[in-house]
């Protein structure tokens, strides 16, 4: 795998870790109902 694949499935990764958290705000907001 080339320098630019990896970097790109790091890219991928961080910005879905980012997504999921983002659209999971109940463990920042203790007052959101589960």
């Amino acid at each position: 795998m080339t320098r630019n694949g990896m970097l790109q499935s790091l890219w991928k990764l961080l910005r879905g870790a980012v997504l999921m958290i983002a659209s999971h705000p109940r463990g920042r907001n203790p007052r959101d109902p589960a």
